[in-house]
């Protein structure tokens, strides 16, 4: 039930329409949209009247029922890094990818960079770490870079980062960078595309 319900939505900006369950969200909705006809009061969906839908439908996306699947093209990544769950990447017309983000990402594990604060310590770094099991790599600023599994999360990279940073200092190594880095939809997408962003941005 919808009573009195007095609102005002700005033209072109994403609204937000919550409540708890029974709270009168898709009886608005269905008001919006003529599938339903209020007892009283009056409104209008884009200048047009509620009474006369037929001049405003063709003009309103709607859907009302929480089990429907949105199918979004974009070349925003990082806006579809946070709404998409599955993706399907494609490339010169062919498939290059479908499934979850989270497989997708995790193609591309997760790294600590580690910058001793003396350059000629950076083998010794690469020597401990190595020690650990894990991969590691050295690029031309002295930087150790350490592979991590992919199935690793956030705070498992982060502590595994400290503990690292503790092994360096027990022996006698100060690290004037200690970064983790993991992978983005992005990184992953220039990856599968050889490096071309084409629209991406």
């Amino acid at each position: 039930m919808v009573d009195g319900l007095d609102l005002a939505v700005p033209a072109g900006v994403v609204c937000g329409f919550v409540g708890p369950n029974g709270a009168g969200k898709t009886t608005t909705i269905r008001m919006l949209l003529g599938l339903v006809r209020p007892t009283s009061g009056s409104g209008t969906v884009l200048a047009e009247p509620l009474q006369a839908p037929h001049r405003f439908l063709p003009r309103v996306g709607a859907m009302i029922e929480d089990g429907m699947t949105v199918f979004v093209s974009s070349h925003l990544l990082t806006e579809l890094e946070q709404v998409a769950d599955h993706l399907v990447m494609i490339r010169s017309g062919s498939l290059v990818f479908q499934g979850t983000v989270a497989e997708l990402i995790a193609r591309r594990p997760p790294t600590i960079a580690l910058r001793p604060s003396r350059r000629h310590d950076t083998e010794r770094v690469a020597a401990m770490v190595g020690a650990t099991g894990l991969a590691t790599a050295s690029n031309d600023d002295g930087e150790v870079l350490v592979s991590l599994p992919p199935s690793m999360s956030r705070d498992e990279s982060f502590s595994r980062a400290a503990e690292l940073n503790r092994a360096a200092h027990d022996l006698d190594i100060a690290l004037a960078r200690v970064d983790v880095s993991r992978p983005t939809l992005e990184d992953a997408f220039l990856e599968l595309t050889s490096g071309r962003s084409g629209d991406v941005r």
